[in-house]
């Protein structure tokens, strides 16, 4: 929330006082290697496993020291951003 544009300032501001890092390990689903169209760039898109469900990781290539694949066990610190959805 604290980078939704269709917020105020105030609101993006108070939402980014409140985020916090998590850190969070589990197993990986699935692994998919991106390409971005622009000068060869890409990403590595994880899904892993965690008790609130699966979640998806964006990495860079130069933030894994080496390749994953599924099976893989990571562990990673980072904010979260992710709409609740519930019934």
């Amino acid at each position: 929330m604290a980078r939704d544009e269709s917020l105020s300032e105030e609101n993006r501001e108070r939402f980014s006082a409140e985020e916090q890092m998590m850190l969070l390990c589990g197993p990986v689903l699935g692994v998919e290697n991106r390409k971005h169209g622009f000068e060869d760039t890409g990403c590595t898109v994880a899904t892993m496993s965690t008790e609130m469900g699966h979640l998806d990781l964006v990495l860079a290539p130069e933030q894994l020291q080496k390749p994953l694949k599924k099976g893989s066990y990571i562990v990673a610190s980072c904010a979260i951003s992710a709409d609740v959805l519930t019934d």
